[in-house]
């Protein structure tokens, strides 16, 4: 068996020909998008970690992982990669090595590792990798519902261009995300900003948005009427977010489904009410 970082356009023909394979529900031009959006932002260069890694044997390509990755800021100010293990398939008559190549790869870095959307099977075997869930299921928000509360002082708008209520590393993250199909925004309520990120999807027909980055969950219960007509806007119907075990509003339910997982490393952990998918399959993969 053979692990090898994908460098360059025959090893991307590759990997999206094995992807396709192995997601056939999914239309083929997504994994060639998907790389296109990987280069947009451009995070994985600066982290030293490859877009992702295939596995072969003798001279046969068998397995695909995708690793987007990002730097990040450790709670001591220093900097280091969070690796988000996506995409994974491996060809059934070498599905034996699947765990032989993941721990390969824990193996090949040091970070803090995350699976965001792992299949059942995948699942059952994170725990014995380290891998730890960091939700208890996902928040439906239905948007015309939640819209129709009062929202205080809070008010939502587009992020624009040298936005003095966010950090520059910041906005130019949200900045990336944006070109590569995201959309941000800023949440504002008293004093208090919030930047936050989405990408859009369909959820069962209905256009609907996953919650990739908010910095502070505790503040969004008050303010979700103010996301939910931002959103709403954008010709946004349903927002789908991590649940944390925080209170539910009108318009908001619960379904224990989309666990994620993460492997603590490299002088990183959880942290309590944040959402953080940014460099990940979340923000990069039309799912």
């Amino acid at each position: 068996m053979l692990i090898r970082p994908i460098s360059n356009d025959e090893d991307e023909a590759l990997a999206a020909a094995l992807l396709t394979e192995g997601f056939p529900q999914k239309p083929a031009a997504i994994w060639p998008a998907f790389f296109r959006r990987l280069r947009i932002l451009d995070t994985n260069g600066p982290a030293g970690v490859p877009l992702g890694y295939l596995m072969s044997n003798g001279d046969r390509a068998t397995g695909v992982m995708m690793t987007p990755a990002m730097l990040r800021k450790r709670p001591d100010g220093s900097q280091g990669p969070v690796i988000n293990l996506s995409s994974w398939y491996v060809q059934p008559s070498e599905r034996w090595r699947a765990g032989r190549m993941l721990q390969a790869l824990l193996k090949s870095h040091d970070a803090m590792f995350t699976d965001l959307t792992p299949t059942a099977e995948v699942r059952t075997m994170l725990p014995a990798f380290g891998f730890i869930p960091i939700n208890f299921g996902v928040v439906f928000t239905l948007l015309p519902l939640a819209a129709a509360l009062p929202a205080g002082s809070a008010q939502m708008r587009l992020l624009s261009p040298r936005d003095a209520d966010v950090p520059a590393g910041l906005r130019r993250i949200l900045e990336r995300h944006q070109d590569a199909g995201c959309l941000a925004g800023v949440l504002t309520a008293g004093e208090r900003s919030l930047p936050m990120l989405f990408r859009k999807r369909r959820l069962k027909g209905v256009p609907a948005a996953n919650l990739i980055y908010c910095p502070d969950l505790s503040h969004l219960p008050l303010a979700i009427p103010a996301v939910a007509r931002f959103l709403l806007t954008k010709g946004i119907g349903v927002l789908i977010s991590d649940d944390t075990s925080g209170p539910l509003r009108a318009g908001q339910l619960k379904r224990q489904r989309g666990l994620k997982f993460v492997r603590p490393g490299a002088g990183f952990a959880p942290v309590a009410n944040v959402i953080d998918h940014t460099a990940s399959e979340l923000a990069l993969l039309d799912l």
